[in-house]
């Protein structure tokens, strides 16, 4: 939560909640449920290979079409190479929140109205204000619930075609 308050001028709240937490796809689960993807393309960054393999899943199952990098850099390429080539970006949990952070500014600064959704354990480290000038789009609780990512996903993707 971040509040903002001036003497005359009034105040401002910002309050970040996190989406309720459900356990993540496995082949039983019923995905019908869920809010699908229509084939978009995401780009989906993690800095450790087995997890980024199963976000690729995770999205893969819900009806996107994932395309993994585990270096920054390889992602930033891409994106400056290809910039409409991908319809929203999952930055997976990095060790360091600033590395994602400055991830997502490089990707903002390539690619302006694509929507970034960061993985992470909590934000009360890296604050509302750093997120925005980032051009974080949606925050998601990692390790990401199929539920939870299908949502955000799905949102981010109307918001940006509602531009």
């Amino acid at each position: 939560m971040n509040v903002e308050s001036a003497p005359g001028a009034g105040s401002s709240f910002q309050v970040w909640l996190p989406c309720c937490h459900t356990a993540t796809a496995s082949p039983g689960d019923n995905l019908a449920a869920l809010p699908l993807g229509g084939g978009e393309t995401l780009m989906v960054i993690d800095d450790e290979r087995r997890q980024l393999l199963q976000d690729e899943e995770i999205l893969a199952a819900l009806g996107y079409e994932p395309i993994g990098f585990v270096r920054g850099e390889d992602a930033l390429a891409a994106c400056r190479a290809a910039p409409k080539r991908f319809d929203a970006v999952v930055i997976g949990h990095f060790t360091r929140a600033a590395v994602a952070l400055e991830l997502a500014a490089g990707l903002h600064e390539i690619a302006p109205t694509l929507p970034i959704l960061l993985a992470a354990t909590s934000i009360r480290t890296i604050g509302t204000n750093a997120l925005i000038a980032a051009g974080i789009s949606e925050v998601v609780g990692w390790p990401f619930a199929s539920s939870e990512i299908a949502a955000a996903v799905k949102g981010c993707l109307a918001m940006r075609r509602a531009r």
